[in-house]
């Protein structure tokens, strides 16, 4: 659930932030678990139907009559980001999600549960496993819906592991230090989730804003967005589990 969580969170605030130039950063994955629901709802939510998914979450003030279909697609135009500035943003994505896994790891390597080499070899091995999913999700783009059908069935059944799953078993790090990495990665995105909500409200605000300055929405109306596209996250975003 936390995972999931952070995930869509992230997600939703890159999604508004793009063109901004605000970026919210993913913590490290630690699982190569690529099922078909995780893949199609990112893929559809990183390409032509990022609209949608807003859509969906503003649809039911249409049809309350708390804002208008006019009011719903200025919404949807100011949020929706362009296909040039999600472009020109996804490189500085990546470093971020990189600096982030590496801020974390430094913790471990001051406190001795370590070393300098071990974070290295970690590093290039979560490097080495994002370029790989990158691969898989090129291929998987270029399937027939058969050959999709197929690729994910036979996944199902193969043996679950993540970068640092490997790095135990060619005795790079222990099991103990595995178990380190992952419990602080866990606790640092625990503790961030708020502070990921909190920046995602603000950010819509901001923007929301601007249609409240050119008299476009009330400021009841701009309310009701934001607690629309913040609340009840992980029930009406379902399709990104």
């Amino acid at each position: 659930m936390l995972k999931r969580n952070v995930k869509i969170i992230s997600a939703l605030a890159l999604m508004v932030s793009i063109g901004t130039g605000f970026t919210t950063v993913n913590a490290a994955s630690l699982s190569n678990k690529t099922p078909k629901s995780v893949y199609c709802s990112s893929k559809n939510f990183k390409t032509k139907n990022n609209e949608n998914f807003l859509k969906t979450k503003l649809d039911p003030l249409v049809t309350s009559g708390t804002i208008t279909k006019d009011q719903e697609t200025a919404a949807l135009n100011l949020l929706t980001p362009s296909k040039t500035n999600k472009k020109s943003n996804t490189q500085v994505k990546k470093e971020k999600s990189k600096d982030s896994l590496k801020t974390t790891l430094d913790s471990l390597v001051t406190s001795g549960t370590i070393t300098q080499d071990q974070e290295t070899a970690i590093l290039n091995s979560s490097s080495q496993e994002k370029s790989q999913k990158k691969a898989e999700m090129d291929k998987v783009k270029n399937m027939t819906q058969t050959e999709r059908k197929a690729y994910f069935q036979s996944k199902k059944t193969a043996r679950k592991t993540n970068f640092l799953d490997s790095l135990v078993t060619s005795g790079t790090i222990t099991k103990d230090q595995e178990t380190a990495i992952k419990n602080l990665l866990t606790s640092n995105k625990s503790e961030n989730i708020q502070a990921k909500k909190e920046k995602f409200t603000n950010l819509l605000k901001t923007k929301l804003d601007t249609l409240v300055t050119a008299g476009t929405l009330t400021q009841n109306q701009e309310t009701a967005m934001i607690n629309a596209l913040t609340s009840s996250t992980s029930k009406s975003t379902k399709n990104l589990k």
